[in-house]
């Protein structure tokens, strides 16, 4: 039976969960460990350790690394057979 009641609850859980959804994934433990490494140094909640990941991931922050060692290698420390191989591997 419907009374004012059941109505009122249903209207107000419906407000509170409309914009806080929860999803359940599953993680593997290795994966698990290190995202629990992330939350612990932000203070914060998983879903912050993962929007902070992609908000990271967005950036292009995730290569910068390989572009900061750009022109660190000067020509005569490259070995010209090594090279080839690695020009034959991407041709």
């Amino acid at each position: 039976m419907n009374t004012k009641r059941d109505k009122f609850l249903n209207t107000f859980t419906k407000y509170i969960y409309r914009d806080r959804m929860v999803k359940v994934i599953t993680i593997k433990d290795e994966s698990y460990n290190k995202l629990l490494r992330i939350k612990r140094k932000l203070k914060g909640s998983f879903s912050d350790a993962i929007e902070h990941l992609v908000e990271y991931y967005e950036r292009g922050e995730h290569a910068k690394g390989i572009i900061n060692l750009a022109g660190s290698v000067g020509r005569k420390d490259v070995r010209k057979d090594r090279l080839r191989r690695v020009l034959r591997w991407q041709g």
